[in-house]
Parts: structure tokens; sequence; C-alpha cells
């Protein structure tokens, strides 16, 4: 039987004991967000690839705000029913992932380019130095004390070279950083503290546009303002994107590069595998993305027509949200799915979605989390947790599985 799902401390700290028991009843369960959203949470991995690749299961512009567009004033919050009034900005949600064909593919096919296996290539030497330098910094800086990993590489990282695809000074990353937290997940945030973020991030984007509109050089802004010059996409799209792959462009990567290291400090002989050559690292982030994955679950999707799911009737403009991270353990799929395992095979892993709205920057993600990775386990061999095995402090994020710190011992 279905069962309804709310957001508690408890779930953010260990999600997988309730998901767990919600697949024992059924792939669909009722949810109710901490902002006052509802709607259906797929947990089954057959039922979430299926879902991923319907097209009658949409994005939109009022599901990747968080809001759910069908209810009617009087069933919201007077908080919700404030801010989709007056506080929603359709500057921030007017890119690829809240749009479908033919928008999504114009939407996209602009920036892809920037995330091309040429464009990666090219990068690569930019993220090796942004690496070596920040192993550097640790050296200088740690001496015997602990360090956080999550704030001193695993985000430094990502946020600089995400800033450098951009064309985004480094000058903005600590304000982008903290508007991130805030609007990488609408359906937890305090809709005054969504108001503020959006407006820190475009008084950031908004004079570099008009910067490169007049002076473009080799960054997808120039790319963005170029496009916008043909008509090929407007301003407030324009905009939308780069808030877009600011926020995806590095939260993703910073939970991902963080939740690795962690589960490698958690599980010494795993560790000691990879330090031998026995394991590659490529297996070792294809497994953490798997058993924890950076997007747990998938940004809100609305039903256009009345579905039928393997029994349940989801109604038109019914909200679906799909727990990537419960799909990647499901028993049906994964023999031992609650066991970290390099060795395992992860074909077929949902960590970075299916379909037409895969995340653009997974081969860019991985790349980070390699470098990056390779970089820390060369340098601090004998690294270890700061605090007791089991005591990691998750983030109450819904859309985002990553560590509030890494309290790291180097030597």
């Amino acid at each position: 039987m279905p069962q309804h799902v709310t957001f508690d401390s408890a779930f953010f700290q260990e999600p997988q004991h309730l998901y767990r028991a919600l697949r024992n009843d059924g792939p669909l369960h009722r949810f109710t967000s901490p902002t006052g959203v509802t709607g259906w949470m797929i947990t089954d991995y057959d039922v979430a690839r299926r879902v991923l690749n319907d097209r009658s299961v949409i994005k939109t512009q009022d599901t990747m705000a968080g809001a759910d567009p069908s209810a009617q004033p009087r069933e919201l919050s007077a908080r919700l029913r404030s801010w989709l009034r007056e506080r929603t900005s359709p500057w921030m949600v007017s890119h690829m992932l809240a749009a479908e064909p033919p928008d999504h593919t114009r939407l996209r096919g602009v920036v892809q380019s920037a995330f091309s296996p040429a464009a990666l290539r090219a990068l690569e030497p930019a993220i090796e130095q942004y690496a070596t330098d920040l192993i550097a910094k640790l050296d200088s800086e740690s001496g015997s004390e602990p360090v956080d990993l999550v704030e001193s590489y695993a985000f430094a990282l990502p946020v600089q070279v995400i800033c450098r695809i951009l064309g985004v000074p480094d000058r903005h990353m600590g304000a982008i950083g903290e508007a991130s937290r805030v609007l990488s997940d609408v359906i937890v945030a305090d809709p005054d503290d969504l108001r503020r973020a959006a407006l820190t991030l475009a008084k950031i984007i908004y004079p570099l546009m008009r910067k490169r509109r007049r002076h473009p050089t080799d960054d997808v802004l120039s790319l963005l303002m170029q496009a916008n010059r043909a008509k090929q996409l407007s301003l407030q799209e324009a905009m939308s994107t780069v808030a877009l792959l600011l926020i995806a462009g590095h939260e993703t990567t910073v939970n991902l590069i963080a939740n690795t290291t962690h589960l490698l400090l958690e599980d010494r002989t795993a560790l000691m595998r990879l330090q031998a050559g026995d394991t590659r690292l490529r297996d070792v982030i294809e497994e953490s993305l798997r058993f924890e994955p950076p997007l747990p679950t998938t940004t809100l999707r609305q039903a256009s027509i009345d579905l039928d799911i393997d029994g349940t009737l989801i109604s038109a403009g019914d909200i679906v949200m799909i727990s990537l991270a419960a799909a990647n353990r499901d028993p049906a799929k994964f023999d031992q799915p609650d066991t970290f395992d390099p060795a395992r095979a992860t074909r077929g892993s949902l960590a970075f979605g299916h379909g037409i709205h895969h995340c653009i920057g997974a081969p860019l993600a991985r790349l980070e989390a390699e470098i990056a990775l390779k970089k820390l386990v060369a340098a601090y061999p004998d690294m270890h947790l700061d605090t007791d095995i089991g005591d990691a402090v998750w983030r109450e994020s819904i859309v985002f599985r990553g560590l509030r710190s890494l309290p790291t011992r180097l030597h």
C-alpha cells in the first residue's frame, strides 16, 4: 500500500532507510514537500526509467520553480501563495531543464558545444592546474589541524571550473555558492531567501551579459549573447541558462567529489585497493554515483494526461518526483545494492537521469571528480576522517545529496 512521504531531519540524514520501506509497499508513494507541494514519488528502478523517458510526464517553469500548478489558491499555504504571486521569477526558470521540445532542443543546442568531448579535452589542463593549486593551498594552511574538504576542496574546484566556462570572474565565487545553496532546492527553501538569492545571481549575471554583448570573448556568456542577437533565445532565457549552469554546474560536482571522498575514508579497504591499483578510479566514481548520487531526485515533473503506472492512477496535472537514489538501490536491478562495491557493474545507473533531460554536464562532473580525487589521494595517502564513522551531517536538501562538511586530517 502506498505510503505518504514527508521530508524530516531523519530522512535527510539517512534516506535509504525510508526508501527500503517504500519499495516494499510499491513503486509509487504520495509526498508533501516542506513548502506544501504534493505529488507522487517513484522509487522503483524500472518505473523510474520508464517515466524518465515518458514524453507525457513533462517539465514546466512552474514545476521547476517548485510550484504545484494544478492547486487552487485556497489549497495553498499563505507562504506558498505569496511566493507564487510575487516572488518567483521567470528569469531563473526559463532554461532547458524547465522546457520540453522544441524549446528544450533549442535551448540545449545553444550551449551543447561547451560540454562536448573536444571542449572538455581543452579544459582538462586548467582543471588539473586548479586541483594542483588547491592541494598546494591545503599544504600551506592545514598543518596538523583538520580541514573541511567540502569547503576547501570539493567546492573550490568545481566553482572555479564553471566560472571559467561561463566567463564569470572568480571574485563572485563566494556569492554564487551562497545563492546556489538556496536556489538549488526551491521545494525546501524559504520564499524570502529564494527572492534574495535570485537577486544576488541576477546582479552578478546581468552586467556580465551586457559586457559580453559589446565585447564577446571565448566563453558561454558570449555564446549566449551571440545566440540572443541571432534571436535563437531571449534575454530571459539566456540569463536563466547562466543561472542553471552556475548552480547545477558546480553543486553536482561538489557533492560527487565530497561523497566519493567520504565513502573512501569510511571504507579503508576500498581506499587501499585504489591506492594499490587494484581498483580503477573511474569504477570508484561510478559506484559512488550509484550508491550516493549527488542528485538523489529529479526536479519536479507534471503528468500532462491521465496515466496508469503499475496500477496507480496519476491524474493529468499531478506532480511527479523520481527518486534516483532509491532507483539506484533497487535490488531488482543491482545485487546487494546497499554495499559500496567499486568492482560491480554499474551500467544502467540513473545517477544523472535518463532521457532528453539527462544532465548535460555529466561528462564534466566525471572529469572533475577523477582529477580531483586522483590529486587528493596521491597527495594525502594517509588522510582520515576527523569524526567517527557514521557521524556525517548531510544538507537538508531534496534535490542534492551532499555533506555539510567533511572534517579530515590530511596527515
